[in-house]
């Protein structure tokens, strides 16, 4: 997550994925001008393969905002995907702690991480939808 906005009542933090999204859309275009060069080809099927790896591509496409509102006494966290918008708010009052929650892989390789937000009721709400690994030196 990226810092993008710091002021003495607000910290934004934000959370984007897209690429993974853009490289299928770009995968099914040339996945359906190959099928479209093909002469065995029908041109359904060309049109079927822009379509389905299009679909999937702006699926993979999403944004998490964070925000921790001093004034307010609030967390917003708000995670959008391709025609879905989801926002939990918590009080400041109602988190009774921090958790980092890991993922851990069964291949040698470090443990990815989350953070959660305990509420005093005992759930947790995670800040990100998506695990964070740790970056390559």
């Amino acid at each position: 997550m990226k810092i993008v906005e710091k002021t003495s009542n607000l910290l934004v933090y934000e959370q984007r994925s897209w690429a993974f999204g853009v490289l299928f859309i770009v995968g099914g275009v040339v996945f359906a001008v190959l099928l479209a060069n093909d002469p065995e080809a029908k041109a359904w099927q060309a049109w079927v393969a822009v379509v389905a790896f299009a679909v999937i591509g702006l699926l993979l496409i999403w944004r998490t905002t964070v925000v921790f509102d001093r004034g307010e006494q609030m967390v917003h966290i708000e995670r959008r995907r391709f025609g879905r918008r989801r926002r939990v708010s918590v009080p400041f009052a109602e988190v009774a702690s921090v958790r980092l929650d890991l993922a851990v892989d069964v291949i040698e390789t470090p443990a990815c991480w989350r953070v959660l937000l305990v509420r005093r009721d005992g759930t947790a709400v995670p800040l990100d939808d998506a695990y964070t690994a740790p970056e390559e030196q």
